[in-house]
């Protein structure tokens, strides 16, 4: 199986990773670990997205480089 990932979970790339795991699995990159942690437990910290919505997507999370292909990016 083929996954999307996306560089950055901010304002802009969180959303548009959310989106894409609506209908494919999605890895989202942060280099930040406490806000992997934040994600992985369900609490975003833009509260753009409820926990059920972050819970019930298809969006993994990783601050590993080797667990990711590069196919689309988030600005700053």
């Amino acid at each position: 199986m083929r996954n999307i990932s996306d560089v950055g979970l901010g304002y802009v790339s969180l959303p548009l990773a959310y989106e894409i795991a609506k209908l494919y699995s999605v890895i989202g990159f942060d280099i930040n670990s406490e806000r992997l942690n934040k994600l992985e437990n369900y609490s975003g910290r833009t509260k753009e997205f409820t926990d059920e919505q972050l819970r019930s997507s298809k969006l993994h999370y990783t601050d590993r480089l080797d667990a990711t292909k590069w196919l689309i990016g988030g600005a700053k």
